[in-house]
């Protein structure tokens, strides 16, 4: 006769062999590169350094799908006097308006992206300030077309490199 011992080793040999891999919605479908050209997204932080509304055309594409160039431009609104650390600042009532091209290398939905440009700040766009930026980061776009960015964006702003980053969120169409 079996023991109680033996039995629930028998139901256990039994259910581990039943037992399958579960995967998740995404890893039983392989990742699809969104069909769209364009993204808008908001970034906090970033080339504008407080926020910005930004819209991004890709300007190229290679076959494979692992080398894109984009243009990006963008806008912000800085309602307070913004300052940060002594180096990174805003006055009250300025516009910024950043202007970006960004090479993003990688075939999976992670890549990496790396650029430059430059952002205008002004309080009534006759007295002005452009500064040179850079980028340097972490982007995913998701099967559901949805962006999330990680940036890495120094600007070099009164004779000095000031590091910065930025976060953004958005949607690709």
């Amino acid at each position: 006769m079996l023991s109680i011992k033996r039995i629930f080793f028998l139901l256990f040999i039994i259910n581990v062999s039943n037992l399958q891999a579960q995967y998740t919605e995404d890893e039983m479908q392989p990742f699809v590169e969104p069909t769209g050209m364009n993204t808008w997204f908001v970034e906090l932080g970033g080339s504008a350094l407080l926020w910005s509304i930004n819209y991004e055309k890709y300007l190229f594409r290679n076959y494979n799908r692992n080398v894109l160039l984009t243009g990006r431009i963008g806008i912000g609104y800085s309602p307070i006097n913004y300052r940060l650390l002594n180096s990174v600042y805003l006055d009250e009532a300025s516009v910024a308006m950043p202007f970006s091209v960004s090479l993003v290398l990688g075939k999976r939905k992670e890549k990496l992206e790396f650029g430059t440009g430059y952002t205008l700040a002004t309080k009534n766009f006759t007295e002005r300030e452009i500064f040179p930026t850079f980028l340097a980061g972490f982007r995913v776009i998701d099967n559901n077309k949805t962006l999330l960015k990680i940036l890495y964006t120094p600007h070099y702003r009164n004779e000095t490199l000031i590091n910065w980053f930025g976060v953004s969120l958005g949607r690709n169409f």
